[in-house]
């Protein structure tokens, strides 16, 4: 017997395998003749002459990646914007007819007849294309490619934003306005991060917040909820300071939505961040604004009070409508956010 019995197993084991291993590369190898011979092949030129040829039935966005040529895609080719477009310079044979994701985005922005998808489409012969947008020129102060990319999720945004603060700032000395804004920014910001939100971005005296630390949107929601009860209570103490140290009070309002929106790196330079952009956000954003109509300090809808699942008793209901959208709204509106039982 020899005196390492693994080895032997070992050399077993390989000699047994290798020709199945051989026979699967041999597969591969003539999958891929027959592949290009049966299937043909079809070859891309984009601008200054570089060629890229393919398996008929690549997409023309696919091809860039294959001849590492910069090709835009925000979406990351799912056919959910235009940024990947090209302008079809010449064909030696027809294109395939628009899909349902081409034909979506044709009538939302209106692409002219020799623009297409590159995404989307599949030459069946060879083309010639010159790609609308160059990457090239907008990584220039882009400091991660991911700032290309976005991804659609189901996000829960909140707004806060104080009522009148130029009237307050009005009478105030520079410094002072500094200092009082970062109180505020301090307090809202304290309670949103504890809450599982982050910080999206100041827009003067109003906040932007992102809720998405899990993957759950209904934990999403309640968090929310909860972090704009929370910020309602800490305002009482703030304002308390705030009559004593400069004879003001600042008084606020909330608004809170979920829905899809486009989630993903954004800016210029070293402004560059994570944020999210689309209606529901914008959704947000009005229903925050509607704090000043009904005199109240939080405004959610529907939607978020039946995923966070909190007792509706506790709101006042409306159906709105809301700029921009040709739908009516269900909202839900609380005077007093301190007083929300989550």
């Amino acid at each position: 017997e020899t005196a390492f019995p693994i080895v032997t197993q070992i050399d077993q084991m390989t000699q047994a395998y290798y020709p199945i291993a051989v026979l699967v590369l041999v597969a591969l190898a003539v999958g891929n003749v027959l592949r290009a011979r049966f299937f043909g092949q079809v070859t891309i030129t984009y601008p200054n002459g570089r060629n890229v040829r393919v398996s008929r039935g690549t997409t023309v966005l696919e091809a860039s990646r294959i001849g590492k040529i910069p090709h835009q895609s925000v979406c990351g080719g799912k056919g959910r914007c235009t940024t990947c477009r090209v302008r079809i310079v010449s064909q030696d044979s027809g294109l395939p007819a628009p899909n349902a994701h081409e034909i979506k985005a044709i009538e939302r922005v209106g692409i002219d007849d020799d623009m297409r998808l590159a995404c989307q489409l599949r030459p069946t012969g060879d083309l010639s294309v010159a790609p609308l947008l160059n990457p090239e020129n907008s990584l220039e102060g882009v400091t991660s490619a991911r700032a290309l990319t976005g991804k659609e999720q189901e996000t829960v945004i909140l707004f806060v934003d104080v009522r009148e603060f130029t009237k307050i700032a009005e009478h105030k000395l520079p410094f002072d306005v500094v200092y009082i804004l970062n109180k505020y920014y301090a307090v809202c910001g304290e309670i949103i991060e504890a809450n599982g939100g982050r910080l999206d971005k100041f827009i003067g005296d109003g906040i932007m917040a992102i809720f998405d630390a899990t993957s759950e949107v209904e934990q999403n929601c309640r968090n929310a909820v909860l972090a704009a009860s929370r910020i309602s209570q800490q305002m009482k103490d703030l304002n308390a300071e705030m009559r004593m140290d400069f004879d003001e009070e600042m008084r606020f309002g909330m608004g809170i939505h979920v829905g899809e929106t486009i989630v993903g790196m954004m800016g210029y330079g070293r402004t560059v961040s994570e944020t999210a952009v689309g209606d529901n956000v914008n959704v947000a954003a009005r229903l925050e604004e509607l704090t000043k109509s009904y005199k109240c300090q939080l405004v959610i809808s529907k939607f978020v009070a039946e995923k966070a699942k909190i007792d509706l008793k506790q709101f006042t209901d409306d159906l709105v409508k809301i700029r921009g959208r040709s739908e009516k709204l269900e909202i839900l509106y609380l005077e007093n956010a301190s007083t929300l039982t989550v």
